[in-house]
């Protein structure tokens, strides 16, 4: 099963390379008196050719929202910089209202955005990481594939993700997310349509998804509605999970996780010294968002440093 993860992951990677070779790089700042290729998402977006890569650097400023009408690759700074302060000199992120991937925007990518409202996505081939949303939301018009969602900081403006149409979502990928839900909605609820993997995550809230396939998750608290579903050591704080497979339930979150006192806001996911879900995991990996192979660590956009270097 880890072998099919890594393939689906590589296959992946390689669709996004295809989408931005021989990609021009521009920079977006709506900073008054920054001197950028763009003051605006909007003025760039209606300029750039599709494939093309924009770096839009942290402000205090939203850019507003932003809308996907050709693929295009989408860099910010990360979020949660003022708690983490060796992450880079500016510690403004890139904020942004909602995000909406229309069916144009097939092959689009966004890294290192603090979205201040909902992720929408309409298209194929999409992927989200290192960004903190409050949702992401599927809106599809036909059935869509390839869904990549990783390393993301989801804390719930209604559903943590959300479906509930009659297009088929096939393909989609979570990885080493947060996921909260609010005080009355789901964590997750995907209908009979979807069929996703869930990998490393960690879930505050009711979870509710069919035909797919849990892994190496945690679940603080709610619960899990199993439908179909297939469970390979995941740890629940009640009885969410099986009990079999590898799977851990009744465990006391308070001996899995570090906690906030004394720690960031992303930081007190870290497994705890002597946590039960260190090595725990599928092929021994630990469970949570920092188990490989794609751990969160700190949520900051490195492609962005890179560049801005």
């Amino acid at each position: 099963m880890k072998k099919m993860i890594y393939q689906s992951l590589l296959m992946f990677a390689g669709l996004l390379i295809t989408v931005h070779l021989n990609a021009t790089v521009y920079r977006v700042n709506n900073n008054p008196g920054i001197d950028a290729d763009y003051e605006s998402f909007s003025a760039a977006i209606a300029d750039v050719n599709p494939g093309d890569t924009l770096y839009l650097e942290g402000s205090p400023l939203s850019y507003g929202n932003i809308v996907f009408t050709k693929p295009l690759v989408v860099f910010g700074p990360g979020y949660f910089l003022e708690e983490n302060p060796e992450t880079q000199v500016n510690k403004i992120s890139a904020k942004v209202g909602s995000v909406t991937f229309n069916s144009g925007g097939v092959g689009s990518k966004i890294m290192g955005l603090e979205v201040q409202n909902t992720t929408i996505i309409k298209a194929s081939d999409i992927s989200i990481t290192y960004c903190r949303t409050k949702s992401i939301e599927f809106d599809p018009s036909v059935s869509i594939t390839n869904i990549h969602i990783s390393r993301n900081y989801i804390y719930g403006n209604n559903v943590g993700l959300y479906y509930n149409d009659s297009f088929f979502i096939n393909g989609l990928m979570v990885t080493n997310n947060y996921i909260q839900k609010n005080s009355t909605s789901d964590a997750v609820s995907l209908n009979d349509y979807v069929t996703a993997v869930f990998n490393n995550n960690i879930f505050v809230g009711d979870v509710n998804a069919y035909n797919s396939t849990f892994s190496n998750n945690i679940q603080t608290y709610e619960n899990q509605g199993i439908h179909n579903n297939t469970y390979f050591n995941n740890i629940g704080s009640s009885d969410q999970f099986p009990a079999d497979n590898g799977n851990q339930q009744y465990v006391n979150m308070d001996a899995v996780l570090v906690g906030p006192t004394g720690n960031t806001t992303d930081g007190q996911w870290q497994l705890k010294t002597g946590s039960p879900a260190f090595g725990a995991g599928v092929d021994g990996v630990d469970c949570g968002i920092f188990g490989e192979p794609l751990p969160m660590y700190c949520p900051v956009c490195r492609q962005f440093q890179r560049f801005m270097k």
